[in-house]
């Protein structure tokens, strides 16, 4: 469970006057239409990027890019997007949640194979369009059965048919 605030808006620079707690499940909120202060309560552009309000910035699709690193050796794990819901669930859970956009459907990391990828830490850029997950993976996350989904080098100078090389992740 988690506080929030019934806000009202007061349109004199943003500021918001916050009075009585309410104590609500995010998912539940998201039943009501939004989960974040942001689809309520516009914010300024410094707000959004010093202030302590996580408002995520979703594109023209409702989805914002996410990026997981092992927390131990810090190499990239996946890259996926995520939107509302899987934000929600990947914070309640501490299992990384994606949406995926050729099923239209959201996604457990891991929800089949067991290999799931456990939060250690979400961080959020300046503009809060993109996270950047350490998470220490429960076995390979790639779907080929790899350590990472990044597995393939591409060397600049060679032509297209002979341009990727594998690594070791």
């Amino acid at each position: 469970m988690h506080v929030f605030w019934r806000s009202y808006v007061v349109i004199m620079q943003h500021s918001v006057a916050c009075v009585e707690p309410l104590i609500v499940s995010r998912l539940s909120l998201l039943r009501f239409g939004r989960a974040f202060l942001s689809a309520v309560i516009p914010l300024s552009a410094e707000t959004r990027e010093e202030g302590d309000v996580f408002a995520p910035k979703f594109d023209q699709n409702g989805l914002l890019s996410a990026v997981v690193l092992d927390s131990v050796t810090k190499d990239v794990l996946v890259v996926a997007f995520m939107n509302e819901e899987a934000i929600v669930r990947t914070r309640e859970s501490g299992k990384v949640t994606f949406w995926s956009r050729s099923r239209q459907q959201l996604w457990m990391k891991g929800e089949t194979s067991g290999h799931v990828l456990n939060v250690v830490e979400i961080l959020v850029d300046c503009d809060q369009d993109a996270l950047v997950i350490y998470a220490n993976p429960a076995g390979p996350t790639c779907h080929t059965g790899r350590r990472s989904c990044f597995y393939r080098r591409l060397v600049s100078e060679a032509e297209d048919v002979s341009a990727l090389v594998k690594v070791n992740t």
